[in-house]
């Protein structure tokens, strides 16, 4: 074989190896990033700044095994991401550290089975989730679900999750607010509702995700006093944003529920629109 030869079809194969990559990487974290978390994009690195996007969830302390809460990743500037990996994790603990409870997905979603990767049994098949495509949005929730009572759990958790918003510029291990398995400890997240079925009572979380100034992303706009009740008491940029995350979850989760309902029906005609942010 010529030497020209052998360059094109090296070259070849190199191409093919990386769409290859690319491929496999549009389709979701593999099972090789379930202990550090990191996409695993050709060696790149990850941001160090501060995130465009923040992990929300409505977990509260002393949480219902066997209940499904629910998780979202959200975007504070606008900013679209493409993918996203994310588990429950003890909080506080290293960066390479087992996963709790699983997750259900939501569309264009998946759960990879880690147990393998981290030697260990006891870990549920859907301890981590994923996308399944280029996702291309500003939000999307899944639910998690703590293991039944007789399993152990450390004392406080927290979700973790990388954000992809382009091949080589991803965000590693983003954390939520902590939460306590036992009941006797104030926690970030009380006052939100375990569930958005339940008529709102409550405030919304007293530490939020959002730390800058100014008005909240022009994205949820959309929502006010009349269709957002938290926001009728909402003093200041921070608390109005607390409220968006809210009623954006709420409206996700009324969403999913008919979006299960069309599936159950056999997709009889045209499904749900997804919600907008």
């Amino acid at each position: 074989m010529s030497p020209l030869r052998t360059t094109i079809l090296l070259l070849a194969c190199t191409l093919v190896g990386l769409l290859n990559q690319a491929e496999a990487r549009s389709f979701g974290a593999p099972v090789e990033a379930c202990e550090t978390m990191m996409p695993m994009h050709g060696g790149a690195a990850a941001q160090q700044g501060p995130p465009p996007y923040t992990v929300y969830h409505n977990i509260p302390n002393g949480f219902n095994r066997g209940t499904p809460y629910r998780v979202t990743v959200l975007s504070t500037s606008g900013a679209e991401f493409l993918g996203f990996f994310c588990q429950v994790r003890e909080y506080g603990a290293p960066a390479v550290s087992r996963p709790y409870g699983y997750f259900t997905t939501a569309p264009r979603t998946q759960t990879r089975d880690c147990a393998a990767r981290f030697e260990d049994n006891s870990i549920n098949p859907a301890a981590a989730v994923t996308h399944t495509e280029r996702l291309g949005v500003t939000n999307i929730s899944v639910y998690w679900t703590a293991p039944p009572a007789d399993v152990a759990l450390p004392a406080t958790l927290n979700v973790v999750c990388s954000v992809v918003q382009a091949f080589s510029t991803f965000w590693v291990q983003i954390p939520s607010t902590s939460f306590y398995t036992a009941t006797n400890t104030s926690i970030l997240t009380t006052g939100a509702p375990a569930a958005s079925t339940a008529p709102y009572t409550g405030t919304v979380p007293t530490t939020a995700p959002y730390t800058g100034t100014g008005a909240p992303p022009a994205a949820t706009t959309e929502f006010n006093a009349g269709n957002c009740p938290p926001l009728a008491t909402a003093t200041t940029d921070a608390e109005r944003y607390r409220a968006y995350l809210y009623c954006w979850s709420q409206r996700f989760e009324e969403w999913y529920a008919a979006y299960q309902n069309w599936l159950s029906s056999g997709g009889q005609g045209c499904a749900p629109t997804t919600p907008s942010s």
